[in-house]
């Protein structure tokens, strides 16, 4: 995470965990005394309030966590499974049962064999990036929920769809109050691509399940590219990585390096930079890539920096891209534009969120009207 002063910190591994399987139709239990689960759901998950889901807290109390009475927690998730009947249960974590030592895997076993529903137990901490949490659910969805038999890879193989993509990496954390994952979708639509499956969003298990028949898969975010190297080991389907803006798709994979976690530091582009881009990483690449091909700015992507360090790097730059949080270190700059990221800022910018698209326009405007 971001040492910071002014600025804020990303999302937690927990949130990413939760917002990836929102849409599943399982149990989630967050296991916690309670702020954890209110903090995703008050800021961090548009689709609170919109989209019913089961999340719980266990709501642990301290005595349970000293004296380590999993009891309780196995008692109430049983209980709670025999009401709402989910397709699966997965538990994750938070700070405190990850300091005393809670055993995920063994309780989410124990309840498996009682009441023969499939649980899952993750040790997500809390204390890493959502980036991770995400991985983290991609990981258990591929390798327990939609990764089918043999006999059914070697059908999938012989039966692709003509035009058919996966999208993966389409979460709310990067994508979603700027309507992002509906102009993605409706680019390749426009395209004549036939949409097979998007990870995670409106999709259930039953559309997961049929990712295999697509004959390219579609990486849109950093937590969606070690499922699409999964997925092209085992079932031969290739991937590119980018995101549409404007009328263009552009790639990016080239430009990537080979960090897959989310938490090193990484940067591209010219030493010298009118335009600094700071986000996450394949939505800033794809930027990049516009800006270097549409204006005559001199582009570079920073992602993962301390905030020490971004004071002088955004120092006398013509325009710093970022989410509307940074703009207290942007203090001589030119000009900031606000391109907010719910997993940085959470709900705050619900009223004047912008897409890809209207950030590109904005820096085409500034170049017609300054040089």
């Amino acid at each position: 995470m971001l040492n910071t002063k002014k600025i804020s910190i990303y999302t937690a591994d927990t949130f990413g965990f939760c917002s990836a399987l929102y849409e599943l139709g399982g149990l989630i239990i967050i296991h916690d005394a309670s702020g954890c689960n209110s903090t995703y759901t008050t800021h961090d998950e548009p689709r609170w309030g919109l989209i019913d889901s089961n999340i719980y807290i266990s709501a642990l109390t301290e005595i349970d966590s000293i004296s380590g009475n999993d009891d309780k927690i196995i008692n109430d998730i049983i209980e709670t499974a025999k009401l709402v009947n989910p397709k699966f249960i997965a538990i994750c974590g938070t700070p405190i049962p990850s300091m005393t030592g809670f055993d995920y895997l063994a309780v989410a076993k124990i309840i498996e064999d009682k009441i023969k529903i499939k649980t899952f137990g993750v040790n997500t901490t809390g204390m890493e990036d959502y980036v991770i949490g995400i991985i983290k659910a991609y990981d258990l969805i591929f390798d327990n929920l939609i990764n089918d038999s043999e006999k059914n890879y070697i059908d999938s193989r012989d039966n692709k769809i003509e035009n058919g993509i996966n999208i993966i990496g389409l979460t709310p954390l990067d994508f979603y109050y700027n309507n992002e994952d509906l102009m993605i979708k409706k680019f390749f639509l426009d395209k004549k691509n036939e949409i097979i499956s998007s990870f995670t969003v409106g999709c259930d298990i039953e559309n997961l399940k049929k990712f295999k028949y697509a004959k390219k898969n579609i990486v849109v975010a950093e937590s969606g590219i070690k499922l699409a190297e999964k997925i092209s080991q085992k079932y031969d389907i290739p991937y590119d990585v980018g995101i549409p803006i404007l009328d263009k798709f552009y790639s990016v994979k080239n430009l990537l390096n080979d960090n897959l976690n989310g938490l090193e530091k990484f940067e591209y582009g010219d030493c010298d930079s009118d335009i600094i881009i700071i986000g996450e990483k394949i939505k800033s690449l794809s930027l990049y890539s516009f800006l270097k091909e549409k204006t005559k700015f001199k582009v570079k992507v920073f992602y993962r920096y301390t905030e020490d360090e971004l004071v002088e790097i955004v120092k006398n730059k013509k325009i710093v891209i970022a989410d509307g949080l940074f703009e207290p270190i942007c203090n001589f700059v030119d000009k900031f534009i606000n391109y907010p990221h719910v997993a940085f800022s959470g709900r705050l910018y619900d009223d004047s969120i912008k897409n890809i698209n209207d950030i590109a326009m904005e820096v085409l405007e500034y170049e017609k009207n300054n040089f």
